[in-house]
């Protein structure tokens, strides 16, 4: 058979074939055990690792317990709370629901890299908001775990209820929950990145989020570079509004759907306001 094997952020594997992250569709939180939770997705992973992937991303494992997680199914109609909400059939439930509990999610890793020997496992991680030293104890414990790699999630659902929190946040560069808020302040990243290389030798990968855009990245980019970023993933999952449906009450053009016109009216509001105030002055 053809070679092929490939490097990727100083790790070999054995090809280029990568399972991404998805939702781990975790059952109730206070009706499994962890270690039940643990092998939730075992039996999915199993099926990758016998189609010879080269390697796999966990779901998001988060920096709390989750007492209380739902649970949720896969490709389930989503929106989100908050002023940025997604909408439609995604590859994820809502938050946090999309997440490991923190300790099922680290067995998982541990359970993983003891069945699936030559298969890189890539433990995507979500740390507790701009906590350098917070990151850095979860990235150790998914090194301990067997993990090859950390993936960080700054990407994710927006966390802040109103526009204007969220924009003071980023403006300020302080008070910014886990998710896309922080993936938009290069600074920050480039700062958790720091935390986490000090308890790890294992490669950082940092996930981008869409929002950044193309010249966000590119003022980002250095900032990564220069914390020691040992790669960069795109692309994560858009904050996005359908389009409301104007001979219909205004209700969104996403099947199964019943957002009403509310959240295509905040999305337009929130977009006039950047136009209005500089959208670069974020990035700088």
């Amino acid at each position: 058979m053809a070679d092929l094997s490939v490097k990727f952020a100083g790790l070999d594997f054995k090809n280029p074939v990568t399972i991404a992250a998805h939702a781990p569709s975790i059952p109730q939180r206070e009706l499994f055990s962890d270690e039940e939770l643990s092998k939730w997705h075992m039996n999915i992973w199993r099926k990758y690792y016998e189609g010879d992937v080269g390697a796999l991303t966990t779901g998001t494992i988060f920096a709390e317990e989750m007492p209380m997680g739902r649970g949720a199914h896969r490709l389930c109609p989503v929106s989100t709370k908050g002023f940025a909400e997604k909408e439609g059939f995604l590859g994820s439930a809502t938050t946090p629901d999309i997440c490991f509990p923190r300790t099922p999610g680290i067995m998982a890793v541990e359970k993983a890299k003891k069945e699936f020997t030559d298969m890189r496992v890539i433990a995507g991680i979500m740390g507790p908001g701009t906590d350098p030293e917070g990151w850095g104890q979860l990235a150790l414990e998914a090194e301990q775990a067997g993990a090859d790699a950390v993936e960080l999630n700054v990407g994710s659902v927006m966390f802040m209820d109103t526009q204007d929190q969220a924009i003071r946040g980023i403006m300020s560069k302080r008070n910014l929950p886990s998710g896309v808020s922080i993936g938009l302040v290069p600074e920050v990243v480039a700062n958790i990145v720091k935390g986490i290389k000090k308890k790890v030798s294992i490669p950082v990968i940092v996930k981008i989020t869409p929002e950044l855009g193309m010249f966000g990245l590119l003022s980002a980019i250095p900032l990564y570079k220069e914390a020691g970023t040992n790669a960069l993933e795109c692309i994560h999952s858009l904050m996005v509004v359908a389009a409301p449906d104007i001979y219909n009450g205004g209700k969104t053009t996403l099947p199964h759907l019943k957002v009403g016109i509310r959240a295509a009216m905040a999305a337009a509001q929130h977009t006039e306001w950047l136009l209005q105030d500089g959208l670069f002055r974020l990035y700088r």
